[in-house]
């Protein structure tokens, strides 16, 4: 009698969870795999606060399937980060780092890329900017460095996503403030914990900082090369 009443509960409850279930998986499956479109005219903001003169910092992100202006011009903005004086811009098959509040900048070629890591690094203890780039498979290695001109705190605040002219799209934009050894490949599960948006169909922070992106028609793709997290086990609900 028991082992029958064992079986109706868990037939009932199975009964009851297993639409949730099927709601729930297409979402989950595709967790971390996604990308925010940036086409043009779809620009964000978020909370990108001022720093000390000696903070050190770095900063991720994944861009792929991108496009450059049509003309010379530093408008076909990625992203913005104002608080930690880094401007960053698609413009003649480079992208362009920006990094204000110390005079600095790097010059990464995405010639013949399609699917690329970025890292750049603000290192005040050497006085240096490095900035790397990958393919999405590690290969394609290139750095460029830049001395710190005149290292300086910020006045200004906020960070953009976007612009009227970007076309790209960014699987993650994170930011630490520790700092790596040249040649390691950013990972896809690092969790930056100053910034964390990794556009899991939202444009949630998920460093702890709050620094949740507000994204004006924010849509969103498969994030190439980049495995979905496996399905969770479902089988109890099977048996």
């Amino acid at each position: 009698m028991l082992q029958f009443l064992r079986r109706k509960a868990v037939a009932r409850l199975r009964a009851a969870l297993l639409p949730m279930i099927a709601l729930w998986l297409p979402t989950a499956m595709m967790g971390a795999a996604m990308s925010l479109v940036l086409a043009p005219g779809v620009t964000g903001t978020f909370a990108d606060p001022v720093q000390v003169a000696g903070q050190a910092w770095r900063v991720e992100l994944q861009i792929h399937d991108f496009a450059f202006p049509s003309t010379n011009t530093l408008t076909g903005k990625v992203a913005i980060m104002d608080g930690a004086g880094l401007y960053m811009a698609l413009n003649l098959g480079l992208l362009w780092v920006l990094d204000n509040r110390d005079s600095s900048q790097c010059l990464l070629s995405l010639t013949g890329r399609t699917n690329a890591l970025i890292r750049i690094q603000r290192d005040p203890g050497n006085a240096l900017l490095r900035c790397e780039v990958w393919n999405y498979d590690g290969s394609g290695y290139a750095v460029v460095t830049d001395i710190l001109r005149n290292p300086v705190a910020t006045t200004f605040a906020g960070g953009q996503l976007g612009s009227g002219i970007t076309n790209a799209r960014l699987g993650y934009l994170r930011m630490f403030d520790t700092l790596l050894t040249d040649g390691s490949k950013p990972q896809a599960t690092a969790q930056g914990n100053l910034l964390n948006l990794t556009f899991e169909s939202n444009t949630l922070d998920t460093s702890g900082l709050g620094r949740n992106a507000t994204v004006t028609g924010a849509t969103y793709q498969p994030t190439p090369n980049q495995p979905a997290p496996s399905a969770p086990k479902t089988d109890f609900f099977l048996q």
